[in-house]
């Protein structure tokens, strides 16, 4: 027989608490990685296969409670496809993934090029955290707005709440 010893008593587990729907100052983990997406793993020739910029993060600056919530974002890398797909608004789907990237990398003070972005470990910024059922196990989870929200640099106040605005200036 095997028997593990815990630190507390077991009627003392704590059920999960979700990050409030707000902005959130962030810190960058580690250097981002340049990572195959799913479809591109499952099968390179399907229509989405591509490659994601991956960023770790964590909260912090933040109530105790909520401070140290790591999370990632996938950010789309545009490949070639793209150059030939469009938004529903008009805008290349590579210009898209391109001006992503670009405002992230802008709003955690990274470095922007004529083609290119860098973003170092450390880095700060804001995220505008979700509250929204997990993909797979339908269980409620955080994840960070990609799409609508945009990004902020470290330090914006913006008295909090929902964003009216993207990151390049469109209402919602």
């Amino acid at each position: 027989m095997s028997t593990v010893t815990f630190g507390k008593r077991v009627d003392d587990i704590e059920e999960p608490i979700l990050l409030p729907e707000d902005w959130y100052p962030m810190e960058v983990l580690k250097e981002p990685e340049v990572m195959i997406n799913k479809a591109k793993k499952d099968d390179p020739e399907a229509e989405n296969a591509g490659d994601n910029w991956v960023v770790s993060m964590k909260t912090v600056d933040c109530e105790e409670e909520f401070a140290g919530r790591e999370m990632a974002v996938f950010l789309g890398i545009p490949n070639e496809k793209d150059k030939y797909k469009f938004t529903r608004d008009g805008q290349r789907i590579y210009d898209k993934k391109m001006q992503n990237i670009v405002n992230f990398a802008e709003a955690f003070g990274g470095t922007i090029g004529e083609d290119d972005a860098t973003l170092n470990a450390g880095a700060l910024g804001r995220v505008y955290v979700l509250q929204g059922p997990n993909r797979i196990s339908g269980e409620m989870e955080n994840s960070i707005d990609i799409f609508n929200a945009g990004y902020k640099t470290y330090g914006a106040d913006d008295g909090g709440g929902a964003p009216e605005t993207a990151s390049d200036g469109t209402p919602f």
